[in-house]
């Protein structure tokens, strides 16, 4: 993808033309995007503690030591809380459709923002 700015004349990184704007916006949301990826492929949730059925199914203790559990008991993982949805990044598409509107429609950054967030489930 070209760079807009490079595109329509040489400019300076306070150019405030909405082409150059949505460019720069555009490049920053793309680092916030891979950052915030990085961190959620981090953040993946482990169990705390297993509750574990006896072989019999009549009764279940907790351990949180998954070694105690073999192939004849039925184990279900326990967590602190619930696992994040999984979340797919914003396609090219997206982004472009997203800086498109901001433009045309002289939306603020708090706007953008908003819409990001609605876009992976955050918000209303």
């Amino acid at each position: 993808m070209s760079n807009y700015s490079d595109d329509l004349h040489s400019c300076g990184p306070d150019c405030a033309r909405p082409m150059c704007v949505a460019g720069r916006l555009e490049r920053g949301l793309r680092a916030e995007n891979e950052t915030l990826r990085e961190a959620l492929a981090q953040e993946q949730a482990e169990p705390v503690v297993w509750m574990v059925y006896t072989p019999d199914g009549k009764s279940a203790y907790v351990t949180d030591n998954p070694v105690d559990i073999t192939e004849q008991h039925r184990a279900l993982p326990l967590y602190t809380a619930a696992p994040a949805p999984k979340r797919e990044p914003l396609s090219e598409e997206q982004i472009s459709e997203l800086s498109q509107k901001m433009v045309k429609g002289n939306k603020s950054v708090n706007w953008l923002c908003r819409a990001i967030e609605r876009a992976h489930g955050i918000g209303r």
